[in-house]
């Protein structure tokens, strides 16, 4: 059932088995998993149904270090269904070797493996609605190759898949609203969690409205559920006990914050351009039909060459549209806006003009190509970031309308990072000179003896801020997820990737969800 807890009496205490904090992706799983179990869960989500902007207004922050793109409250949000409200819907797992401890990547290493982690990714498939097709299916490879081959030693095709149905809170909300054991708290902000005198079991979250009402849930095991940055940022302001924050003994709580970078590697000239774009069009993909439209870095030159995961993709290139074109798309904006054109006329004279321009135009952007017709294409690189425990989320001064401290972003990129940028965008050129696809003119920041800030930014992808390890001198949470040294307390979400690799993170979030839950659950069922 969802209840909206500014209903619910002054200082309300909720009793509930589980309490699971954040209803994104992660939440959302857990609780799914959950219905129609003897067990009582209780759901906080900080927003409601929709978007509110006093309550997005609380993931507004502080960020310094590397230029990350964009702004901490425009890069999640913060209402039911999380961030799976605005994603693009990709999914991939991880590869193999993303789990593995690799020599030439300091702090690298999951404590479970790929095959630990294969059962969830295939319970976690249904729940994102995905295409009955599996990830590495060599005859859609085959059946959707491109007229050419890259050198598999060195660059290797995989495809993504998409979620038929991403909008999780959409999709979700009538199962949840009957569920008669799962009570979702709508407006409710947890403000911290409280514990025991020893701080080795939380007693209860503490929980406050935006118009300044306070409640109290009381659980046998907590979920701490809110995406890669608010996980960090809960646990340090959870200090009434332990100064230093909560599971923070070692400080190691916001550290290792990853994202994937991402930007333009170079230019490619070419003759026949469209052999080189189509395959990696992503607007061309249908009915959920998947395109091998990731080039990797293969296992052995990452090895070979002790670089980092990542990814590279042509991007159409568009030319300056004449003014026919540009006439259409200012008319067509302010029609879209409500707006009465003001130059109508003038407009309507230049469109005409150009017709011989406009309609291949729009023919080739219903194509999902570039309106314009040109030589040359844009290639991109997407990357794995290397754990850094220098790139961290901390506390500000400052404060949000509930009182809290707000976040602070310190993003930074180390040698391996941008070594890796280099090498693959070498590594793609190579390849496409070899194949007589196209003449490669790399970015000026990529060039050899240049010494300048690398011109990536993140993709909004917050992991790794409660890394996953064995040894509490090495991570916040245990294989299981379970906070070190806290009894019942455990964490979902990115935050606990010790590697991100480069593939879209929202399937592995699900599938560690899965896998937490039935953890709690065996737990709940002895007693």
């Amino acid at each position: 059932m969802l209840i909206d807890v500014r209903t619910l009496a002054e200082e309300a205490v909720i009793e509930a088995d589980l309490c699971v904090v954040g209803a994104g992706a992660a939440g959302i799983a857990i609780s799914l998993s959950l219905i129609g179990t003897r067990h009582q869960i209780c759901v906080l989500e900080s927003g409601g149904l929709e978007f509110e902007p006093d309550t997005q207004a609380l993931y507004a922050g502080e960020a310094v270090g590397m230029p990350w793109g964009t702004t901490l409250d425009s890069s999640r949000l913060r209402y039911f269904g999380g961030t799976t409200n605005h994603w693009g819907g990709g999914c991939i797992p991880l590869d193999e070797m993303d789990f593995r401890e690799r020599p030439w990547v300091p702090h690298s290493g999951w404590p479970i493996s790929r095959s630990d982690l294969d059962p969830w990714y295939g319970r976690a498939r249904p729940i994102l609605h995905l295409p009955s097709i599996p990830f590495d299916d060599e005859a859609v490879l085959a059946r959707n190759a491109p007229s050419f081959s890259f050198d598999s030693s060195k660059l290797v095709h995989r495809y993504q898949l998409p979620s038929l149905q991403p909008r999780l809170g959409a999709v979700y909300r009538a199962d949840l609203e009957k569920a008669d054991n799962v009570r979702v708290l709508l407006h409710a902000n947890l403000i911290e969690f409280t514990t025991n005198e020893a701080a080795s079991a939380v007693s209860e979250a503490r929980v406050r409205t935006l118009d300044g009402r306070s409640g109290h849930v009381r659980a046998r095991h907590y979920v701490l559920a809110c995406g890669g940055i608010e996980n960090a940022r809960l646990l340090l302001l959870s200090n009434a006990v332990c100064p230093s924050g909560l599971g923070n003994g070692r400080d190691l709580v916001g550290r290792f914050f990853m994202d994937h970078p991402s930007g333009k590697l170079g230019t490619i000239t070419s003759d026949d351009p469209a052999r080189l774009a189509d395959p990696y069009n992503r607007q061309m993909e249908l009915f959920g039909v998947p395109r091998p439209g990731e080039i990797s870095l293969s296992r052995d030159v990452q090895e070979k060459e002790r670089l980092l995961n990542g990814r590279l993709r042509p991007q159409d290139y568009e030319e300056p549209p004449p003014d026919g074109i540009v006439a259409f798309r200012r008319l067509r904006s302010d029609v879209h806006d409500g707006h009465f054109p003001g130059d109508l006329a003038k407009d309507v004279w230049r469109m005409a003009a150009d017709i011989e321009d406009l309609v291949p135009g729009i023919y080739r952007r219903l194509l999902g190509k570039p309106v314009i017709k040109s030589h040359r294409i844009d290639f991109e690189g997407f990357f794995e970031q290397a754990p850094n425990p220098e790139s961290r989320i901390g506390l500000a001064d400052t404060l949000d309308a509930l009182g809290q401290r707000r976040v602070r972003l310190d993003w930074r990129l180390t040698e391996l990072d941008i070594r890796t940028y280099r090498a693959a965008a070498d590594i793609f050129a190579a390849e496409l000179a070899r194949l007589e696809l196209g003449r490669v003119q790399l970015d000026p920041w990529l060039r050899p003896g240049v010494n300048v800030t690398p011109e990536v930014w993140g993709m909004a992808h917050h992991l790794g801020t409660t890394r996953m390890a064995e040894d509490p001198r090495n991570g916040v949470v245990d294989r299981d997820c379970k906070v070190h040294g806290i009894d019942n307390l455990y964490v979902a979400g990115g935050s606990v990737f010790p590697a991100g690799g480069w593939a879209f993170p929202t399937l592995t979030i699900i599938a560690l969800a899965l896998r937490l839950t039935d953890h709690v659950t065996a737990r709940l069922n002895a007693g």
